[in-house]
């Protein structure tokens, strides 16, 4: 019964050891994630199966206002921050689809963001909700709002000129001609 009992606490011993260095292991992962988190200045939002947030970036933090009080909540508070896009919808089709959903926004802070949904597997294999990341693409979306603009206004006042006037591309090949030309 001595013996048993010795063998027993080996055992336990063991176990427990392995315990404890599975801990720390994951002490040192969970500081990994929250280092990069910090880090990363791309927002970053962590959102489980049923559209609850489960985590989220100190800069998704400072976009969208979050605090630690809206882990758990379904991501349907985010609608109005987030222009009006449906992200419980994307996050949806992401998981069911099993691939990357992107959409481009313009949220609340007057920015257009490129939002992707990408699934969130585990180690084996299994979807547990989303990866949701923004970036920010103000400057080229709004570069390219300003092509489209000036082309228009070029295409109303390049006609009315009286004068001969020709675009030509560097091959030298007519672009363009008002009727004066």
């Amino acid at each position: 019964s001595k013996e048993e009992l010795q063998s027993t606490n080996e055992e336990l011993s063991t176990v427990n050891d392995e315990l404890q260095r599975r801990l720390t292991d994951l002490a040192r992962r969970d500081s990994d994630l929250t280092n990069v988190l910090r880090s990363v200045r791309d927002p970053i939002l962590f959102i489980d199966e049923r559209g609850q947030l489960r985590h989220f970036s100190d800069a998704a933090a400072d976009l969208l206002s979050l605090g630690s009080s809206d882990v758990g909540r379904t991501v349907e508070f985010l609608r109005a921050r987030l222009g009006g896009l449906k992200l419980e919808d994307v996050v949806a089709r992401c998981v069911e689809r099993v691939v990357p959903i992107t959409e481009e926004l313009l949220a609340f802070d007057s920015h257009w963001y490129s939002l992707t949904a990408r699934p969130y597997t585990t180690r084996q294999g299994t979807i547990e909700g989303s990866l949701v990341t923004l970036v920010n693409i103000d400057v080229s979306k709004r570069s390219d709002e300003m092509v489209v603009n000036v082309s228009a206004y070029a295409e109303k006042m390049l006609p009315a000129i009286l004068h001969p006037l020709v675009m030509l591309d560097e091959q030298k090949h007519v672009l363009w001609a008002n009727a004066a030309f």
